[in-house]
């Protein structure tokens, strides 16, 4: 381990950065790594789980832990592709890897983005 390494070494920040740097090379990055979206767990909002003590601060760092996966997640674009890739009949695969484990652990297949969605979604954000 080598600290500042995580860019290289978690697979989320290893597509940024080869995407941007391939991007300032002025290469299209999906012409060397298959294209690739990240989406992060989101819990459903519940009134029936039982409401957590928090205090003040770490009720705010949770707040903006949340607001930053929200906006580095990326649902959207992957159903939008999933809707131009499939518009004329094509049909298309997509697989799903967590970023826990190894080993081929935690790997999804399927034609149904929303599915692959649901899968994330059921992981909570320390595994996914």
């Amino acid at each position: 381990y080598y600290r500042g390494s995580g860019c290289i070494t978690l697979k989320s920040m290893m597509v940024r950065t080869l995407c941007s740097y391939l991007r300032d090379k002025g290469t299209d990055p999906f012409t060397v790594i298959p294209v690739t979206y990240i989406v992060y767990p989101r819990k459903p909002s519940s009134s029936s789980e039982p409401a957590k003590e928090l205090s003040a601060i770490a009720a705010a760092r949770e707040a903006a832990k949340r607001k930053k996966l929200e906006a580095d997640d990326e649902r959207e674009a992957l159903v939008q592709a999933h809707k131009e890739a499939s518009a004329d009949g094509n049909q298309v695969s997509w697989i799903l890897k967590s970023s826990a484990g190894g080993k081929g652990e935690g790997i999804s297949i399927s034609r149904n983005v929303e599915e692959l969605i649901e899968i994330v979604d059921a992981c909570d954000s320390e595994s996914a």
